[in-house]
């Protein structure tokens, strides 16, 4: 249907999903048109390319949080261009963007920004600036966590017994249309269960109860504590950042983690989400990541085994 804006996302997911950038980045401009996206208007221009230098460019936060920790590296390329780089984002990133140096001002949603030279959806401007599979913008890590925080949990951390600290995340948005395939039952963790392996949740909210008394692993728990006085993904960035390693689900907390440049494993469903491509144990997003891909739909046990083998061959991190 040549007109139809949700065939076009489709094809345009697949088409990513298949490295085909080309024409992929062009296909995902329908998902504006969509009617389950709801996108703000502005009363100036939308950038479409040329000069930034000396202009104000207003980016906007789409879709999931995840997305925006993804997709915020393109607020770089806009300030190398010379633009003054402004983001309209949720509440809940405000504090973690809100030192970046490539942004000059964070707006938070639902406030009106200031009037700009232009304005552009976060998850255009890989079309705009034309990224192909070999100019991913990838040099990580383009998030930093707060000192005074990695102070704090690097002392807690050391006083958690166990050779290598891994993070784990299993659970994502539940709101999410491929949710039901892409979290982890937390079950499934117990597969990695190592004597000198201690385990920190860093899952907050939803599938936080699936966590029990019973598990196989080492937990060292943080209970309520993480990112409740510091703000959201405070206290995360900065624990990770101390960790040697973390695993989890295709989750806003594992994009984090890639933009931190921490060791970072990935579970990914038999089907994944377009960025995590095919075929590939590794990420052109985020060079400091491995993937682990299901064999068959809705089962871990190759995944989890994967990662147990490969878990007995890592060695701490000098953070």
């Amino acid at each position: 249907v040549p007109d139809c804006a949700e065939a076009h996302r489709n094809h345009a997911t697949l088409t990513l999903l298949h490295e085909d950038f080309e024409h992929g980045w062009e296909e995902y401009e329908w998902r504006i048109q969509c009617k389950d996206f709801n996108f703000p208007e502005y009363p100036y221009p939308r950038y479409a390319g040329g000069s930034l230098s000396g202009k104000s460019l207003l980016l906007h936060a789409e879709q999931g949080l995840g997305d925006s920790i993804h997709f915020i590296r393109y607020a770089q390329l806009a300030t190398r261009a010379g633009a003054r780089v402004l983001f309209h984002c949720p509440p809940a990133l405000c504090k973690l963007f809100g030192h970046l140096p490539f942004i000059d001002q964070i707006i938070p949603m639902p406030s009106a920004p200031p009037t700009c030279d232009f304005y552009l959806p976060l998850m255009s401007a890989p079309h705009i600036f034309q990224t192909r599979p070999e100019t991913i913008p990838r040099d990580t890590p383009y998030i930093t966590p707060d000192l005074k925080l990695t102070k704090q949990w690097k002392t807690w951390l050391s006083q958690q017994p166990g050779r290598l600290k891994v993070g784990i995340v299993w659970q994502g948005n539940p709101d999410h249309p491929a949710d039901w395939q892409r979290s982890l039952p937390f079950r499934v963790l117990n597969g990695l269960a190592h004597p000198d392996v201690t385990f920190i949740p860093l899952q907050l909210g939803h599938g936080g109860e699936q966590l029990t008394d019973e598990t196989a692993l080492n937990i060292a728990d943080l209970g309520e504590q993480l990112d409740r006085d510091s703000g959201p993904f405070m206290d995360t960035a900065a624990i990770m950042s101390q960790l040697d390693l973390v695993i989890g689900s295709d989750t806003a907390v594992i994009h984090l983690a890639g933009a931190l440049h921490v060791p970072t494993w990935v579970a990914l469903s038999v089907s994944p989400d377009w960025r995590w491509m095919l075929n590939r144990d590794d990420s052109p997003w985020y060079p400091s990541m491995k993937l682990f891909r299901q064999s068959q739909p809705g089962d871990w046990s190759d995944v989890i085994q994967s990662m147990y083998d490969l878990l007995k061959t890592i060695q701490p991190r000098k953070c």
